[in-house]
């Protein structure tokens, strides 16, 4: 396979904007997802895939700023 990607974002957001961009990935991911793709090409490679998003938080449990 000759594609790979690791991509980190810091990002300023809201709860309600971060459901945003989680809905927008799953849509987009969703298609592929091995146990409900039923004609995946032959070539296609087995793929971990995720998407992490959650408050960063200092070691005395306060939000990052």
């Amino acid at each position: 396979m000759e594609a790979s990607a690791i991509n980190t974002y810091a990002l300023r957001v809201t709860p309600a904007e971060l459901a945003a961009p989680t809905e927008a990935i799953d849509a987009l991911v969703r298609p592929y997802v091995a146990t409900i793709r039923t004609e995946a090409p032959e070539e296609a490679w087995p793929v971990h895939a995720s998407w992490r998003a959650y408050p960063r938080v200092e070691a005395n449990g306060q939000p990052s700023e």
